[in-house]
């Protein structure tokens, strides 16, 4: 898995959920925008405010490298 989403985990104070993310085929940060709200609930075992919080951190990310990201996928 790449150190970029161990980073990012850690930062979101959820690095104990790694082992879930690898499960299901995360390999990048890119791909937490792949992955839908029942999934990260569900398959992940994330509370909602959990999901949330993974989103948020997520497009701070993705922000932070310059690279566009549409805003209204990660709300809904």
């Amino acid at each position: 898995m790449d150190r970029e989403i161990d980073s990012l985990l850690t930062k979101a104070d959820l690095g104990n959920y790694t082992d879930n993310f690898k499960q299901i085929g995360v390999a990048k940060v890119e791909h937490f925008l792949d992955v839908d709200y029942e999934t990260l609930e569900q398959d992940i075992g994330l509370t909602k405010i959990q999901a949330r919080r993974l989103r948020r951190f997520s497009l701070r990310y993705k922000v932070n490298q310059g690279k566009e990201v549409q805003a209204v996928k990660v709300l809904t």
